[in-house]
């Protein structure tokens, strides 16, 4: 399979592992690829090759992402990382030169382990993620390796929230009720339009990270678009973005949680054979109920976008009218992105925004635009 092809068969895998209905779904592909970027340091075989072929193929940089992190320390966007390798007393784990990572020598049978990790976790994401679905206590030896992503940030321009709810059509035609979030003609935005697709970015208030949506053509079937997501370089489809200051946009207000079982994501990668790996043996074993999952948390609304994402690999075995319109009244892909390194930070499916709830704003710059829905 070649890099650019697993690149998309791999964000493709993200969005549909055990999700054929294409339900919400939100992933960190930056998450998945710092996770194995640490198993990689340690490891120094075939394995390393491997990963590292994998991550050459996103275009993924350990020194450019993490400059990024370091550039917006003092910034009012938050981008944080954090990683954590939790063993069993009785082994030896070599300690590893990496960023934002330790190591944490437990006792898994004890009764306070989960409450233990779930409270690193929950630290690290800002309370998103509460909590990992865990099979603790237990009296196996156990290997659990967890990368944590957090982002908050402001719109570089705000939105303004309608007191009212406009149509939305799910994929099985139904029409719901949501709130949405409008602008026009304010600041620049950047948009492309294909035979198969309309798209804008969005800013936020550091503006080397933007918001990406992409909206299928209404005579494209939203699956379809979705099955030939690996036929898109997601590397570089934004440089054909163009700046506009002609526009109407809207989109939903959403929050999205899922949990997605990364076997399904191992099996369109050449380390398929991932989940048997033990780290501290270097060796692969005959699975014993190990676990590989992300768990993710979006919230976007009026003000801004706060999200976050858990990726965890858990070894358990006996052995160890305008020039731009754009409503997205229907599903819609997007991705939230760091230019300068280029990062996917995330990724996700919008197929059933939250059910509108009443508010008392008052909202009159888009109102027009989103009584005109039906036409779209």
């Amino acid at each position: 399979m070649e890099k650019n092809n697993e690149t998309g068969e791999i964000l493709k895998a993200m969005l549909l592992s055990n999700n054929e209905s294409l339900d919400n779904r939100v992933c960190s592909p930056i998450s998945f690829l710092i996770f194995l970027d640490i198993i990689s340091t340690y490891d120094n075989n075939l394995l390393e090759e491997e990963i590292v072929e994998l991550l050459d193929g996103f275009g993924y940089s350990r020194s450019d992402f993490y400059a990024v992190l370091q550039h917006l320390e003092d910034s009012d966007t938050k981008l944080l990382v954090a990683s954590s390798f939790w063993y069993g007393e009785d082994e030896v784990v070599e300690d590893i030169n990496y960023p934002y990572f330790k190591t944490f020598r437990t006792d898994f049978s004890h009764n306070g382990v989960k409450k233990r990790i779930n409270k690193w976790v929950s630290s690290n994401t800002n309370g998103l993620i509460k909590k990992l679905d865990l099979p603790l206590p237990t009296e196996n030896q156990v290997e659990l390796l967890i990368s944590t992503l957090y982002f908050k940030s402001l719109w570089l321009n705000t939105f303004q929230s309608p007191p009212y709810p406009s149509p939305f059509e799910k994929l099985d035609g139904e029409i719901i009720q949501v709130g949405y979030l409008g602008r026009s003609n304010e600041e620049p935005i950047s948009y492309v339009n294909t035979a198969e697709y309309k798209a804008i970015a969005i800013d936020y208030k550091d503006n080397d990270i933007q918001f990406e949506a992409y909206l299928p053509n209404e005579k494209e079937e939203f699956r379809d678009f979705i099955l030939n997501l690996d036929k898109i370089d997601w590397k570089s489809i934004h440089t054909e973005f163009k700046e506009t200051s002609s526009y109407a946009i809207a989109f939903p207000k959403f929050e999205i949680t899922s949990e997605i079982d990364l076997e399904d994501v191992f099996k369109e990668t050449s380390i398929a054979n991932l989940s048997e790996y033990n780290f501290t043996t270097g060796k692969y074993l005959e699975r014993g109920g190990n676990i590989i999952k992300q768990n993710n948390v979006i919230k976007v609304n009026e003000k801004g976008t706060e999200v976050a994402s858990t990726t965890y690999g858990m070894m358990i075995g006996s052995i160890p009218v305008f020039d731009v319109e754009f409503v997205a009244n229907r599903p819609f892909v997007f991705i939230i992105r760091e230019k300068k390194s280029n990062a996917i930070l995330f990724m996700g499916i919008v197929s059933e925004p939250s059910v509108f709830k009443k508010s008392n704003k008052l909202w009159g710059i888009v109102k027009s635009l989103f009584r005109s829905f039906s036409k779209y």
